[in-house]
């Protein structure tokens, strides 16, 4: 099991490389080289964290983030449903701990929008949709 310090660490580390955290890093060859020093440097915090903490190679370190940010979004868009649902009103049984709220801010309100991972740019998408419906 993973030790809440080294989930603590993963996002000291991930705040200050919020671009790691968004896997935005790997389109590019280049880009997937830096994520890959980024989570063996990654990796060398989290192994260090305690005396007997779990270590994990970069690439487990990556997947149990991974996991991670898919378990929070999942979290977010029942929220979201939730709220709805409720009109406004309190959603009733979805909290984050208070990792997630962390990682949530990391990784920062878009997520659990539809179209998460292709906003590069919400402008243009919604333009380009309105263009083809006026030339239709």
């Amino acid at each position: 099991m993973v030790i809440i310090q080294q989930i603590s660490a993963l996002l000291d580390f991930l705040e200050s490389q919020p671009e790691l955290a968004l896997g935005h890093c790997s389109r590019t060859s280049e880009g997937r080289s830096f994520a890959k020093r980024r989570w063996v440097e990654c990796a060398q915090i989290l192994n260090s964290v305690g005396a007997d903490c779990p270590n994990k190679s970069p690439m487990e370190w990556r997947a149990f983030y991974n996991e991670y940010k898919c378990k929070l979004v999942k979290k977010i868009k029942l929220k979201k449903r939730e709220l709805s649902a409720t009109g406004g009103g309190p959603a009733k049984n979805i909290k984050l701990t208070p990792l997630q709220e962390r990682l949530y801010d990391i990784i920062g309100r878009d997520i659990g929008e539809p179209l998460a991972g292709v906003r590069h740019n919400p402008l243009s998408v919604s333009f380009h949709h309105h263009h083809h419906h006026i030339n239709r």
